[in-house]
Protein backbone atom coordinates (compact mmCIF):
# COMPACT_ATOMS: atom_id res chain seq x y z
CA UNK A 1 0.00 0.00 0.00
CA UNK A 2 2.95 2.78 -0.70
CA UNK A 3 1.11 3.46 -3.97
CA UNK A 4 -0.27 6.92 -2.70
CA UNK A 5 -2.59 7.12 -6.00
CA UNK A 6 -3.95 3.67 -5.66
CA UNK A 7 -4.42 4.45 -1.36
CA UNK A 8 -6.50 7.59 -2.97
CA UNK A 9 -8.21 5.68 -5.24
CA UNK A 10 -9.42 3.10 -2.42
CA UNK A 11 -9.96 6.24 -0.19
CA UNK A 12 -12.60 7.49 -2.86
CA UNK A 13 -14.17 4.57 -3.06
CA UNK A 14 -14.43 3.47 0.24
CA UNK A 15 -15.78 6.83 1.38
CA UNK A 16 -19.00 6.81 -0.36
CA UNK A 17 -20.42 4.13 1.69
CA UNK A 18 -20.07 5.94 5.12
CA UNK A 19 -22.49 8.64 6.51
CA UNK A 20 -20.42 10.03 9.68
CA UNK A 21 -21.85 12.67 12.10
CA UNK A 22 -19.96 14.44 14.51
CA UNK A 23 -20.18 15.42 18.26
CA UNK A 24 -18.13 16.65 20.65
CA UNK A 25 -18.20 15.87 24.90
CA UNK A 26 -18.29 19.14 25.48
CA UNK A 27 -20.47 21.76 25.30
CA UNK A 28 -19.44 24.58 26.72
CA UNK A 29 -16.02 25.03 24.81
CA UNK A 30 -15.47 29.01 23.42
CA UNK A 31 -13.54 27.45 20.65
CA UNK A 32 -16.41 25.25 19.56
CA UNK A 33 -19.06 28.10 19.47
CA UNK A 34 -16.97 30.01 17.40
CA UNK A 35 -16.34 27.82 15.32
CA UNK A 36 -19.27 26.01 14.47
CA UNK A 37 -21.69 27.78 15.93
CA UNK A 38 -21.47 31.33 14.17
CA UNK A 39 -20.15 32.92 16.52
CA UNK A 40 -22.59 31.98 19.39
CA UNK A 41 -25.41 32.63 17.53
CA UNK A 42 -26.02 29.35 16.75
CA UNK A 43 -27.17 26.10 18.86
CA UNK A 44 -25.95 22.81 19.98
CA UNK A 45 -27.57 19.53 20.16
CA UNK A 46 -27.43 17.30 23.11
CA UNK A 47 -27.86 13.77 22.68
CA UNK A 48 -27.88 10.51 24.92
CA UNK A 49 -27.34 7.60 22.41
CA UNK A 50 -27.78 4.20 23.34
CA UNK A 51 -24.95 1.89 24.38
CA UNK A 52 -25.15 -0.32 20.98
CA UNK A 53 -27.20 1.54 18.48
CA UNK A 54 -28.83 -0.82 15.66
CA UNK A 55 -27.63 1.37 12.61
CA UNK A 56 -24.80 3.09 13.52
CA UNK A 57 -21.71 3.01 15.76
CA UNK A 58 -20.20 5.95 17.92
CA UNK A 59 -16.48 5.96 18.33
CA UNK A 60 -14.31 8.38 19.88
CA UNK A 61 -11.82 10.56 17.98
CA UNK A 62 -8.11 9.71 18.05
CA UNK A 63 -5.93 12.46 17.65
CA UNK A 64 -2.40 11.90 16.36
CA UNK A 65 1.11 13.75 15.97
CA UNK A 66 2.12 11.95 12.51
CA UNK A 67 -0.44 10.09 10.26
CA UNK A 68 0.62 6.48 11.10
CA UNK A 69 1.61 4.35 7.51
CA UNK A 70 -0.70 1.83 6.58
CA UNK A 71 0.84 -1.68 6.40
CA UNK A 72 0.39 -3.70 3.25
CA UNK A 73 -1.13 -6.88 5.87
CA UNK A 74 -3.99 -4.54 7.40
CA UNK A 75 -7.31 -5.69 7.49
CA UNK A 76 -9.19 -3.08 4.86
CA UNK A 77 -11.98 -2.47 7.65
CA UNK A 78 -9.55 -0.96 10.43
CA UNK A 79 -7.58 1.28 7.60
CA UNK A 80 -11.18 2.38 7.00
CA UNK A 81 -11.87 2.83 10.87
CA UNK A 82 -8.51 4.36 11.02
CA UNK A 83 -9.55 7.11 8.30
CA UNK A 84 -12.21 7.52 10.01
CA UNK A 85 -11.68 8.26 13.63
CA UNK A 86 -8.22 10.26 13.52
CA UNK A 87 -7.49 13.72 13.73
CA UNK A 88 -4.35 15.94 13.71
CA UNK A 89 -3.84 16.94 17.41
CA UNK A 90 -4.23 20.24 16.77
CA UNK A 91 -8.13 19.41 16.81
CA UNK A 92 -7.76 17.92 20.18
CA UNK A 93 -9.90 20.31 22.06
CA UNK A 94 -13.09 19.33 20.59
CA UNK A 95 -12.76 15.74 22.23
CA UNK A 96 -15.07 14.39 19.27
CA UNK A 97 -17.32 11.53 18.73
CA UNK A 98 -18.40 10.44 15.31
CA UNK A 99 -21.42 8.46 14.94
CA UNK A 100 -20.32 5.92 11.91
CA UNK A 101 -22.80 4.16 9.56
CA UNK A 102 -21.84 1.90 6.68
CA UNK A 103 -23.86 1.18 3.39
CA UNK A 104 -25.94 3.78 4.05
CA UNK A 105 -27.43 6.12 1.28
CA UNK A 106 -29.12 8.42 4.04
CA UNK A 107 -28.22 11.09 6.55
CA UNK A 108 -27.92 9.38 9.68
CA UNK A 109 -31.54 9.90 11.85
CA UNK A 110 -31.76 9.71 15.30
CA UNK A 111 -35.09 8.74 16.95
CA UNK A 112 -36.60 11.80 18.78
CA UNK A 113 -36.01 10.54 22.43
CA UNK A 114 -32.39 10.69 21.57
CA UNK A 115 -31.63 14.44 21.80
CA UNK A 116 -31.98 15.48 25.42
CA UNK A 117 -31.19 19.15 25.23
CA UNK A 118 -30.66 21.94 22.56
CA UNK A 119 -28.59 24.64 23.97
CA UNK A 120 -28.33 27.75 22.50
CA UNK A 121 -25.36 30.46 21.80
CA UNK A 122 -24.98 33.62 23.96
CA UNK A 123 -25.79 36.03 21.03
CA UNK A 124 -29.17 33.94 20.57
CA UNK A 125 -32.39 36.25 21.22
CA UNK A 126 -34.73 35.48 23.80
CA UNK A 127 -37.35 35.75 21.56
CA UNK A 128 -35.60 33.08 19.32
CA UNK A 129 -35.33 30.87 21.94
CA UNK A 130 -39.21 31.62 23.30
CA UNK A 131 -40.27 30.80 19.62
CA UNK A 132 -38.18 27.51 19.38
CA UNK A 133 -39.59 26.26 22.49
CA UNK A 134 -43.10 26.50 21.27
CA UNK A 135 -41.71 24.66 18.22
CA UNK A 136 -40.61 21.64 20.67
CA UNK A 137 -43.04 21.40 23.21
CA UNK A 138 -46.13 21.80 20.96
CA UNK A 139 -45.63 21.14 17.24
CA UNK A 140 -42.88 18.80 17.73
CA UNK A 141 -44.11 17.10 20.53
CA UNK A 142 -41.20 16.71 22.61
CA UNK A 143 -41.61 15.62 26.39
CA UNK A 144 -38.02 15.13 27.50
CA UNK A 145 -35.82 18.14 26.49
CA UNK A 146 -34.03 20.97 28.52
CA UNK A 147 -33.38 23.99 26.66
CA UNK A 148 -30.14 25.52 27.89
CA UNK A 149 -27.93 28.94 26.72
CA UNK A 150 -24.29 29.63 27.57
CA UNK A 151 -23.26 32.72 28.84
CA UNK A 152 -19.46 34.21 28.70
CA UNK A 153 -17.98 34.78 32.06
CA UNK A 154 -16.94 38.24 31.62
CA UNK A 155 -13.92 38.00 34.12
CA UNK A 156 -12.47 34.25 32.97
CA UNK A 157 -14.13 33.91 28.94
CA UNK A 158 -15.26 30.59 30.32
CA UNK A 159 -18.80 29.57 29.36
CA UNK A 160 -21.46 28.44 31.94
CA UNK A 161 -24.61 26.60 30.73
CA UNK A 162 -27.86 27.75 31.74
CA UNK A 163 -31.26 25.78 32.23
CA UNK A 164 -33.79 28.53 30.76
CA UNK A 165 -36.83 25.33 30.17
CA UNK A 166 -37.16 21.77 31.20
CA UNK A 167 -39.73 20.96 28.93
CA UNK A 168 -40.18 17.71 31.25
CA UNK A 169 -41.02 19.23 33.98
CA UNK A 170 -42.40 22.22 32.69
CA UNK A 171 -40.07 24.42 34.68
CA UNK A 172 -38.72 27.69 32.98
CA UNK A 173 -36.27 30.54 34.10
CA UNK A 174 -37.52 32.97 31.57
CA UNK A 175 -40.62 35.48 31.32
Amino acid sequence: MKDKKRIQALWREQHSHYRISCFSAIPDNPLMWAHYADEHSGISLGFKFPLFPDFFRVYPVNYYNTINPIEGTTILIRIIHYWLTSKSHHWAYEKEFRAIAKNNTEKIKFPQEWLTEIIFGCRVSEKDIEKTVRLVRNKLKYKTIKIKQVEIDPDTFSLTLITLYDIQNHKNKLK
